[in-house]
């Protein structure tokens, strides 16, 4: 968490606290969120509290400007969600009177429990069986759940931007979220987002919109890595199916069915056999997922589960492996650096799969790094 709170903190050189912030945090995380949840409350505040009637239309009317609309203080919408969420909730999900009508009935349930400051599962679980069975894509079980309780009550409930809380559960050497998104999954969440609550405690959170913001801030340059590289593969896989695209996705990220394989297939480090906490363990493609075919993207053994020196060594091709397993280290990397990551060329990979080779071949001879030559 320390490495994490430095990183928050070289973003904003005049942070304090987070309500002596600064005015680059105040216009870059917060302003807009607050006014975000002051909207929501302005358009289904007297509804939630039975004072007036909306029809399904005019709910659907004001999620999308919620989504859309431009904040009249801080100039600019809400970019929580992303824009191509925001086209399927309003284009697809929400798309006629009656998918609006059973929306607006969930909304008002589980913002009406909340008021009473009763527990959410129930409703929470509705919602999320509701989207389910409308064959919404995994990521929008947890965005607009999530979206609604955050906006409503910034006080208990985090927003989750799916891919950025995966790779912040992987950063802090938590287990992934399942795809689809649970009462009880959320609830994990939230205590997760508790506890760092008490390791950031001298930056004085006072809700969770400054914690989404921490952890948004500290995962923001790898989610903006990973995600332009998804997003430039798109038309690899975008005529899949909603779960396979999910699947697909999920790999690139380390998350999802290629994590849980290659957790099955080596059961803790693919080198050192370190199991004691597998969070910290990251799935690794061994030909890189954007030269890969979808099947290769999910395939168990184009996949290490490595530490993470191992893994960001192999990533950049400083080492690799033999058909056999055995290590090979590139001579761009000095006995002193190789000393200091813990990286000793006895080692190999714990087992050889003949399925194995022709990606380790692939590795070799398009990521290694073999000589002292740029």
């Amino acid at each position: 968490m320390e490495n994490l709170k430095s990183i928050f903190l070289a973003n904003f050189p005049d942070f304090k606290t987070f309500d002596q912030s600064g005015e680059k945090y105040k216009v870059e995380e917060d302003n807009y969120k607050r006014e975000a949840a002051e909207r929501m409350h302005f358009y289904f505040g007297d509804w939630v509290a039975g004072k007036t009637n909306l029809s399904p239309d005019e709910v659907f009317g004001r999620i999308k400007d919620l989504l859309y609309k431009k904040l009249e203080k801080s100039g600019f919408r809400q970019n929580l969600t992303g824009w191509r969420n925001d086209e399927y909730i309003t284009e697809t999900l929400l798309s006629d009177y009656k998918k609006r009508e059973e929306f607006s009935s969930l909304l008002l349930s589980l913002l009406k429990t909340v008021n009473a400051s009763q527990p959410i599962a129930k409703e929470l679980d509705e919602m999320i069986s509701w989207l389910n069975a409308k064959n919404a894509p995994p990521r929008i079980t947890k965005l607009i759940p999530s979206l609604v309780l955050f906006f409503w009550d910034p006080t208990r409930f985090i927003f989750i931007k799916p891919m950025l809380f995966d790779q912040f559960f992987a950063q802090i050497g938590e287990q992934p979220l399942q795809p689809r998104l649970t009462a009880g999954n959320y609830q994990r969440v939230l205590d997760t987002i508790r506890r760092m609550e008490v390791q950031i405690s001298e930056f004085e959170p006072r809700d969770m919109i400054d914690l989404q913001s921490f952890v948004y801030v500290v995962t923001r340059p790898l989610e903006e890595d990973t995600y332009a590289e998804i997003e430039a593969q798109e038309h690899t896989y975008q005529h899949l199916s909603e779960t396979e695209k999910e699947s697909v996705i999920q790999s690139r990220l380390g998350q999802g069915q290629f994590r849980r394989q290659l957790v099955a297939l080596w059961n803790g480090c693919s080198v050192t056999g370190f199991n004691e906490y597998q969070g910290v363990l990251i799935a690794s493609h061994i030909k890189p997922w954007r030269y890969s075919s979808n099947e290769e993207r999910l395939d168990k053994h184009n996949g290490l589960l490595l530490l993470p020196n191992l893994d960001k060594l192999f990533d950049k091709g400083f080492i690799t492996f033999s058909g056999e397993g055995k290590l090979l280290v590139s001579k761009k990397l000095g006995k002193k650096t190789m000393t200091a990551l813990g990286i000793q060329e006895s080692m190999s990979l714990r087992k050889a799969f003949p399925k194995q080779q022709e990606y380790l071949k692939y590795h070799r001879e398009h990521i290694f790094q073999a000589n002292n030559s740029s």
